[in-house]
């Protein structure tokens, strides 16, 4: 009987290890499958930052969302993969502010080349105006003399 009972017990005991393990190994995968989404994340709106021209109005930013896509990648490597995952977020945060910084830089540009369009027209039609007035006191200095 009691080498029943001790078998019975290493049998529970074998299988609550076994159990207890398969969490483990299926929450490890999902830690690199949520790296791995972060860093694909990451790495899509670098691109899209490359592609809208954020290497050029927000070179700095974007330079550092391509050193923390790096270090995720790294860390990925090494097996960190809460640390990847962190960095590729990092990533993607950067990346989104480039993108960020790039539009309202283009915004800003635009508006100012529309304001100079602007400002060019009307002393362009000032011009004109004071082209005409003296082309009028002309014709009545003319009409005068004659």
């Amino acid at each position: 009987m009691r080498s029943f009972a001790s078998l019975a017990r290493a049998a529970s005991i074998s299988t609550l290890v076994a159990l207890s393990t398969v969490p483990l190994a299926a929450h490890a995968a999902d830690d690199k499958a949520k790296a791995v989404a972060a860093i694909a994340e990451a790495r899509g709106k670098i691109e899209a930052g490359d592609k809208v021209g954020a290497s050029a109005e927000a070179a700095g930013l974007q330079e550092r969302a391509r050193a923390a896509l790096s270090a995720a990648e790294d860390s990925l490597r090494r097996g960190d993969k809460k640390i990847a995952r962190a960095k590729a977020q990092n990533a993607s945060e950067l990346a989104d502010a480039a993108l960020v910084t790039a539009d309202s830089r283009k915004n800003d540009a635009q508006t100012s080349a529309r304001l100079d369009d602007e400002a060019a027209a009307v002393s362009a039609q000032q011009s004109a105006a004071d082209a005409n007035a003296r082309a009028d006191n002309a014709a009545e200095a003319a009409a005068v003399a004659a």
